[in-house]
C-alpha cells in the first residue's frame, strides 16, 4: 500500500506554532498561585491571535519567522513578569496590569502582521488598512504610556481595550 503524503497546510501549520507557543507560556505559569488568571488571559490572547492570523499563509517566510521570534520573546518576558508579580504579598493588581499590557502588545503585533499580509494581497481598501494601522499604532502608544506612568487606571485600560476592539472589528477579512 502506498501512502500519499501531502505538505501541511501553511495556515494550519503556522496557527499550530502560535498555539503551541501560547499554551507553553500558560503551562509555564501553572505552578503560580495565579495560574487560573494567567491561563484565562492567555486563552483569550490565543483566540485573538488565531483571528488575527486568518491570512497568515500570505505572510512571507522571513516575516513570519521574525514575528514568531517576537512572539517567543514577548511570551518569555510575560513569564518573567508573571513570576515577579506572583511573589507572596502581591495583591494581584500588578499581575492584572502585566497580563493586560503584555497580552495586548502581543495581540497588536499579530494584527500588524495581519495588516501587512492584507496589504500584500488584494489592492482594494488601502485607505481602510491605513486607518487600522493608525489605530494599531495609537493603541500601542497608549499601552506604552499606560504601562509606564502612574495613570494606569481601570478607565484608561478600558479605553485601550476599546481601541483594540476597533482594530479587531476593522481588520476582519472578507
Amino acid at each position: 500500500m502506498t501512502t500519499i503524503s501531502s505538505s501541511p497546510d501553511p495556515r494550519e501549520h503556522r496557527l499550530a506554532e502560535v498555539t503551541r507557543a501560547v499554551r507553553a507560556a500558560a503551562d509555564g505559569a501553572s505552578d503560580t498561585r495565579a495560574a487560573g488568571r494567567v491561563r484565562a488571559a492567555l486563552d483569550t490572547l490565543l483566540t485573538h491571535l488565531v483571528r488575527a492570523h486568518d491570512r497568515c499563509q500570505d505572510v512571507v517566510d522571513q516575516d513570519w519567522a521574525d514575528y514568531r521570534a517576537r512572539l517567543d520573546i514577548g511570551l518569555d518576558d510575560l513569564r518573567t513578569e508573571i513570576a515577579r508579580t506572583t511573589d507572596p504579598g502581591d495583591d494581584g493588581a500588578e499581575l492584572e496590569k502585566v497580563l493586560f499590557v503584555h497580552c495586548s502588545r502581543l495581540e497588536l503585533d499579530g494584527w500588524r502582521l495581519h495588516l501587512d499580509a492584507v496589504a500584500h494581497g488584494a489592492g482594494d481598501g488601502a485607505q481602510d488598512r491605513r486607518n487600522v494601522h493608525e489605530l494599531v499604532t495609537y493603541a500601542a502608544r497608549e499601552l506604552d504610556t499606560y504601562s509606564r506612568d502612574g495613570g494606569a487606571t481601570a478607565e484608561r485600560a478600558e479605553d485601550i481595550d476599546r481601541i483594540i476592539e476597533s482594530v479587531r472589528a476593522e481588520s476582519a477579512t472578507p
